[in-house]
């Protein structure tokens, strides 16, 4: 049986337009989050769920994909074309097609809240710390901490908030 629950609060209600998909258990979408049409959304068998927190902005064509475990906090914008994973395809057994080789597990995948993602960047087994800006087309595969700026392919922190100093300071 599948589980998908849609948190509301009062009037305040989540506006799912137009998905290409949502399939699998467990998958959790809270209220004041909005998601644009040609959505995958996919919490495969094993998964401990998709969970999207309150007052989310997903833009079209963004894919969700969880075998492990998927969690974007409150308040996080995510443009068009984005791919969140906790996976990878496997490609081990080299007599076997990549394509019928089992999927690999990374790790749960976490968005921070208040994070903003770019057009077209992929985030696949990570941990992204809260109010970070990834680049467009970035690609996120290693944890970044709180209050980054993240850019390249491999992802990389070019900017890091100085609680200290309270300004944004370029890392080379």
């Amino acid at each position: 049986m599948h589980v998908y629950r849609i948190i509301s609060l009062g009037n305040i209600k989540c506006r799912l337009r137009k998905p290409h998909l949502i399939s699998g258990n467990d998958i959790v979408i809270s209220h004041k989050t909005f998601i644009e049409k040609g959505a995958w959304i996919v919490s495969h068998r094993g998964s401990k769920g998709i969970r999207v927190g309150v007052g989310c902005m997903i833009h079209r064509n963004v894919h969700l994909d969880s075998s492990v475990g998927l969690s974007i906090e409150q308040d996080v914008l995510i443009a068009e074309g984005v791919y969140i994973s906790d996976n990878t395809h496997n490609y081990r057994d080299i007599d076997t097609p990549i394509k019928e080789q089992l999927i690999l597990p990374v790790k749960k995948t976490v968005i921070g809240a208040g994070t903003w993602i770019g057009q077209d960047a992929k985030v696949i087994g990570a941990e992204i710390g809260k109010n970070c800006v990834i680049g467009a087309n970035s690609i996120v595969n290693q944890d970044i901490p709180d209050y980054c700026v993240v850019a390249g392919a491999p992802a990389r922190i070019i900017k890091q908030y100085n609680l200290k100093t309270k300004k944004w300071e370029r890392i080379f």
